[in-house]
């Protein structure tokens, strides 16, 4: 019985700290206190287990076992004081982590997520590149800096990001450091985007069509097929672009983006009264605060008051970038 209850005792420390310890296999993750609750566990156990021991045989009196017991509840008591304000958010936990190892490539990826999040993209953006320079293989790092500079509008470094990142993922996924449940769709949508953008109308078709057979439900699945109506547009692929940006509003969200670019569509084919109705829609989802659908309403208007006006209407292209927030280790 002694026995059993000693192996139990370090089986329940010991362990679970092996498995994180990265001595047998990759785990890509750090030592912290989460991994420390079964190993304190068998701590108390094998602590109230020694000192019933040694009582057993009268070598050790009750009052130093309390002077004991009062120490420890002291210093644990300040210890988890100390540490408790450093647990308030992600935030003031890992930037207090990263002072004792700054370059923790999951602490400093995840680090750079919590500065997106707070809209800090310059810091976000920096300590990705630090990601890179720690781990060039780090695949997420390059996927993060190409959705920045696809938000601020800058396509050229987001399709060489983008590149980098599909060059890099195969090596990371290999190493056991990617989750695999990151949504492709996210992927194929942006980057999609990002090369309707610069005008690559053909590798953004397959991209779309790509992100189209990913999303994982009908709602997002609207997005990629009104991008992927822009692209076919731009084409002139008319027909195909029609049926894409009809079925970006039968299976989406009907968003107002949505009807603005199949708006778009309906005034190149001269059908005004069915281009008037669709931007009409869009301007009462958007409630007037995109002033391109507004500007398309009227445009068609003037357009079937005066048979001799050209109108120039805009499409919208609609970047749909995984949440951040998604994306911890």
């Amino acid at each position: 019985a002694r026995f059993f209850s000693l192996v139990v005792c370090f089986s329940l420390m010991f362990v679970p700290m092996l498995v994180f310890s990265q001595l047998f296999f990759f785990t890509h993750t750090m030592f912290s206190e989460k991994w420390l609750y079964i190993p304190s566990m068998g701590f108390c156990l094998l602590l109230s287990y020694g000192i019933q021991y040694l009582r057993r045989r009268r070598l050790l009196d009750w009052k130093l076992v309390l002077v004991m017991g009062i120490i420890l509840l002291c210093v644990y008591s300040s210890m988890l004081l100390l540490r408790n304000p450093q647990w308030k958010s992600k935030y003031t936990l890992i930037q207090n982590d990263l002072n004792a190892v700054p370059n923790n490539i999951k602490l400093v990826f995840n680090y750079g997520i919590i500065n997106e999040l707070k809209k800090d993209t310059n810091t976000a953006m920096a300590l990705y590149q630090k990601c890179i320079q720690i781990e060039p293989d780090f695949a997420n790092s390059y996927l993060r800096l190409a959705k920045i500079y696809l938000a601020v509008g800058n396509s050229t470094k987001a399709e060489y990001y983008f590149n980098e990142y599909i060059q890099h993922k195969d090596l990371f996924i290999n190493k056991g450091a990617i989750n695999e449940s990151l949504a492709q769709y996210f992927i194929y949508h942006d980057y999609g985007s990002c090369l309707l953008n610069l005008g690559k109308y053909e590798e953004s078709v397959k991209l779309l069509n790509y992100s189209v057979e990913h999303a994982p439900n009908s709602l997002v699945k609207g997005d990629s097929y009104t991008n992927l109506g822009i692209a076919l547009l731009r084409l002139a692929r008319y027909q195909e672009s029609y049926v894409a940006l009809k079925q970006a509003i039968d299976v989406g969200n009907k968003t107002a983006q949505y009807y603005n670019n199949l708006g778009v569509l309906y005034t190149l084919f001269s059908k005004l009264d069915e281009a008037e109705e669709t931007f009409g829609k869009a301007v009462d989802l958007d409630e007037g605060e995109n002033h391109i659908m507004t500007r398309n309403l009227l445009e068609v208007r003037r357009k079937k008051s005066d048979k001799s006006y050209k109108p120039g209407v805009n499409y919208i292209i609609v970047v749909k970038s995984s949440p951040a927030e998604k994306e911890f280790y």
